[in-house]
Parts: C-alpha cells; structure tokens; sequence
C-alpha cells in the first residue's frame, strides 16, 4: 500500500488490523503516519528509552496504539524490536497485551563522516501495533488505603497479573521487567502485560541462565539478578512482590527487608496495611463483611513479603500463588456464604431485589457465586447471557450446573478458564441457547460427549490449544456459523456430509495443518462464506 491507496484496500487493511483473532499483520509505513498524523507530539502516549508510543485512529474510528522504535542506521538488527515481536506473536492471553501488526521497513541514507567522507547506509524504521489501553498504565492508579481504586477491582488486578503471569511461566518466558508502567489497564480495568523488550525464553532443560548485561528497572529487580546476573522465573515473582505491595498500599518503598528485619517488623507492616483497609471498609456501605474482605487483604500481604524473599528459593511459583488466593477466596466465601468478588456489578445486599429481572450475568468466581446465590434462594429464571472468568476452575458441580445453567440463557461464554477441562454436560439441554463462545480456556480437551444444543446457531472457539477433535455429533444441525481459530490440536474437520446442513459461515485459523486446507478448499463451494 502506498499513497496512492484506495479508500477500499484501506478499510481491507483496517479490517484485518482489527480482527479478534487474526495474527499480526504486516502494515506500511505510509498508513501508520496516516493514522497517526505523522508521529505528531498530539499523538504521543509515552516515551522510554526504546522510542515513543503514539494514538493511532483509524478511519472506522477505531484507536490503537503504535510503538515507534528508536532508528537505528547502518546495517544490523534492532534488538529491542526483534525481542518484543517475537514474544507477542504467539502469546494470547486475556492478560497479555494483543499485537496487532507491524513495520519492519528500510530506506538508504546518505551520511558524511569526520572524514568528509560520504557513505551510503541504511535506515531502519521499526514499529509495532498494539491494542489501545485506554485506562494507561497501572502506576496511574495506585494510592493509599483509604481512596482510589475499591478492593475489589484491586484484587481483580491481582488475579489477573497472577493470571497472566502463569501463563508466560507455563511457557518458560520471564518478562524480567514487570512493574506498574508495564502493566496497561483496559476499559474494565483488566490489567495486561506490555513491554517485553528485556524477556527472556528458558529452554525446557534449564531453569535459569545467567547474563552479564543486567537491565530493569530498580526497585523491581531481584537481588540476585542485579548481584549476580542470575535470571529465572523467581526473579518475576520479586517483581510480583513489589507490584502487590503498590497496589495494596500505594507506595513500594517501606515493606520489610527479610535480611534486615526482625519478626516484628513484619507484624507491624502487616497490621498497618489492614489497619488502614479495615477503616476503608467499615467506613464504605458496600462491604457489609469488612473482616472477610480484611482476611483478604491479609494473604496478599502474606503472599507479597514471600515473593520478595532475597533468596529466590524461598519464593512461591506463581501456581501456589493461585492457589493460595483460591483457597482464601473459598474460605471467606463459606464463612459468609456470600461471595465477595463477584463482577456484575450488583453489590451483596442487592442480590435478592434484582434477580428476578436479571438478565446478563458475568462472574469470576464460581464457587462463592454458588454460596452467593444459595444464601439467598436466588434462582435466575430470566437469565438470557451468562459469561464466566475464573481461571482456577476445573469443573462444575451438579449443583453449580442446575443454578447457573437455566433454560433461559441465549448466550453463554468461557473466557480465561485455564483450567476448565470439560464443558459443563448440562449445555446440551438449554434448548434456547443459540450462541456460545468459548476463549483462552487451555486445558478444554473436547465438546461434551452428549452433544451442544440443538438450538445453537453460533459457536467461536479461540485460543484452546488441547481442543483435539470436533466429534462430527457434537455440532448441533442448527449451527450456521463455526469459527475456529488458534486451536493447533485440531487437524481436521468432520467429513462434509457429518457437517451441519446449515451452515452458512466457517471460519478456520489454518495453522500448519495441510489435511486442514484442503478441507476448507473443498468446501468453498459448498458453504456461502469460508475464510481461512
């Protein structure tokens, strides 16, 4: 594309700049000074070491943000871009900030030296295209105890850096530079991780390597990183201690030193943080259980002054982290028989008077959802679109399935369920549900045995990589549009005559996978719509 662009090929670029779950994209230069008024000061969203970051708006009126590396002239590579590109073109997760596309071009530059020599040498242009984060960065909104951001949208971020965080673990990828600025929040404040210039991929025979260049960001940095060069997934989860500490309190600089300080020490550190949340919820009327909440409070304190342990061995892996606050969140919630965390925005003692009319529903905890719910003989008879995040699930109960799971429902959605292995069996009875979606759900190895609703016009399936196989009596005869995308297990369709009769539109992320292709070439003339 160049100046000289169509209006059409324009919006083709837009459109594939935009899609939820295409890879990133190749885009030219020329576009990205049109979006962003040629690099423009207005534009301008951030600037580090690495270059500036600038507003991007596209002509559908989309906004995205573009990273504008610092040129590099004469040949070479560009080692901060390269990094950074090559840890966000496979990671997908709710918690991991989405590239969108990117600008890798070069143009000969003349340059006279001392000598009065002329030589011809290259410029690199280099950038990449993110999602916008318009909530900025994390550091924007710490403060004390007692104003800004309520508990529970603190504690959201926590899970959800903890979340993310798992994720790259799983992976062995350290990000080596986590801290607030690199942790953008979105419209509903869902924290993800950005800036992976410094990350580092651990082979899977290694569990730490060593370098002599250490960067980062003081403050943020494990001690045996910056003493000895030591890199490993413990020197994140110090990082971890430090954001949780911020967030929590606000500021980072007084939390105990373990090599300095006495037992005391921390107990009165401890006491004064829930001291000062303990006023915060008495004084609020949405926290009609201001212990249980403080009982929260108190394991993050817990589990912050672990991860900044000097010695790395004495620092828990981000899944006994998970854990821990599963476990604390459980406790309280059978305490209260109340959940604490739930989402939608109802607050506890709203709960009865709304549910008759409740018809949108989205939870992160199902467990003390249940107790919720229980507690006060709430059925949700009206319910037409329930979605669910809540990474530490594995299953559901029957209980669970008969009170969540109601006939109403139209819509339902698995989102960041990274540790749901099967759908609920229930589905195939809601004879009103016509779409479901399910994303980020990673240990999701098949659809349920029994079949999806024989309702269920629209089924999207993103980003569940153990999803081996679509059983050709799992999909419903009503189902007209089947998107498939980031699943590399599946490698192939059900034959086209096991396919719904139907079906109007298949979308399909080809991966690797030739049995795939030319299934999908075969069935361009039999279904209306097929992108591949």
């Amino acid at each position: 594309m160049d100046s000289r662009a169509t209006e059409s090929e324009i919006l083709e670029l837009e459109n594939k700049l935009l899609h939820p779950t295409a890879g990133p994209i190749s885009v030219p230069l020329y576009y990205l000074k049109l979006m962003t008024r040629d690099f423009c000061i207005e534009r301008e969203l951030g600037r580090g070491g690495y270059g500036v970051v600038y507003k991007g708006i596209l002509r559908c009126g989309s906004v995205i943000a573009v990273k504008k590396f610092n040129e590099i002239i004469l040949a070479g590579d560009h080692p901060s871009f390269e990094n950074e590109a090559s840890f966000l073109m496979d990671l997908k997760h709710q918690n991991i900030i989405q590239l969108l596309g990117y600008c890798a071009e070069s143009k000969g530059v003349m340059i006279k030296q001392p000598t009065g020599k002329v030589i011809v040498a290259e410029a690199q242009t280099r950038m990449l295209c993110f999602e916008y984060m318009c909530n900025g960065g994390l550091d924007k909104h710490l403060s004390d105890e007692s104003s800004g951001l309520e508990w529970n949208t603190r504690y959201k971020i926590i899970r959800g850096i903890c979340s993310g965080l798992k994720y790259l673990h799983g992976r062995n990828i350290i990000h080596l530079d986590l801290k607030p600025q690199n942790i953008l929040m979105d419209t509903t404040m869902v924290p993800k991780f950005a800036d992976f210039g410094l990350s580092r991929f651990l082979s899977e025979q290694k569990s730490k390597t060593v370098s002599s260049n250490c960067r980062g960001t003081t403050g943020y940095m494990a001690p045996e990183y910056i003493d000895r060069g030591i890199i490993s997934k413990k020197a994140d989860i110090f990082s971890l201690g430090v954001i949780i500490i911020e967030i929590l309190k606000g500021c980072r600089d007084d939390y105990p030193d373990h090599r300095q300080s006495t037992e005391a020490d921390f107990q009165h550190f401890t006491e004064k943080v829930l001291s000062n949340w303990r006023n915060r919820f008495e004084r609020s009327s949405k926290y009609t259980s201001p212990e249980l909440h403080t009982q929260l409070v108190k394991q993050c304190i817990h589990i912050a002054l672990e991860c900044v342990h000097p010695d790395k061995e004495k620092r828990p892996d981000v899944s006994n982290i998970i854990e821990d606050l599963n476990v604390a969140e459980e406790s309280c919630c059978v305490q209260n028989g109340k959940d604490l965390l739930v989402e939608h925005q109802v607050h506890e003692q709203e709960i009865p008077s709304c549910s008759s009319k409740l018809q949108e529903l989205e939870i992160n905890n199902v467990t003390g959802f249940t107790a919720a719910a229980i507690h006060h003989s709430l059925i949700f008879s009206s319910l037409t679109k329930l979605e669910i995040k809540y990474d530490m699930l594995g299953r559901f109960t029957e209980q669970q399935e008969a009170l969540l799971f109601v006939d109403s429902l139209e819509c339902i959605g698995f989102v960041g369920c990274s540790n749901l292995q099967s759908l609920p069996e229930r589905l195939h009875t809601l004879h009103n549900l016509k779409r479901l979606y399910i994303r980020y759900c990673e240990a999701i190895q098949m659809l349920p045995k029994d079949g999806l609703p024989s309702s269920l016009e629209q089924l999207y399936i993103w980003v569940c990589p153990e999803l081996q196989s679509l059983l050709k009596d799992c999909l419903p005869d009503s189902l007209r549009k089947l998107v498939i995308e980031h699943c590399p297990a599946i490698r192939s369709l059900p034959e086209v005559d096991d396919l719904p009769s139907s079906l109007r539109e298949l979308h399909v992320h080809l991966g690797n996978s030739e049995e795939l292709r030319s299934q999908c070439r075969k069935l361009i003339n039999i279904i209306p719509i097929v992108r591949a």
